[in-house]
């Protein structure tokens, strides 16, 4: 093999091997910011706390502020749950639509694939 040829398979194998590794820390990292943002969404206490964090009130602000975070946050916090339960009704209903018109074998994948997704939303 020409030392030509060694140094392209060692740039191109570096190149693939950093692509590969780039691919994975970001999808560890956006999953992580998601699954924070989900927890502050879904808890009217983080997501007050981390308003409030934001906002920094000053000591006369900070009990009108506390008040209406929590009251909004409770609301945010409920509509956010509503929001994920009509998610929810919506697959079921896309689900059962769909069922009639796969073939065995994709209605295999498909429910391997919805299976995954409940078991990742259960976690």
């Amino acid at each position: 093999m020409s030392p030509k040829t060694k140094s392209y398979l060692a740039l191109s194998g570096t190149l693939l091997l950093g692509m590969i590794l780039g691919g994975l820390i970001t999808g560890t990292i956006v999953k992580k910011r998601v699954n924070a943002v989900t927890l502050v969404m879904m808890n009217e206490q983080r997501f007050a706390n981390r308003l409030e964090e934001l906002i920094e009130p000053t000591p006369q602000q900070a009990d009108s502020v506390r008040s209406l975070l929590k009251k909004h946050g409770s609301l945010f916090t409920a509509r956010s749950r509503e929001f994920r339960a009509l998610q929810w009704r919506t697959f079921d209903s896309l689900k059962n639509e769909l069922q009639p018109l796969l073939t065995t074998e994709q209605r295999e994948r498909f429910q391997k694939e919805v299976s995954r997704i409940d078991r990742r939303q259960k976690q």
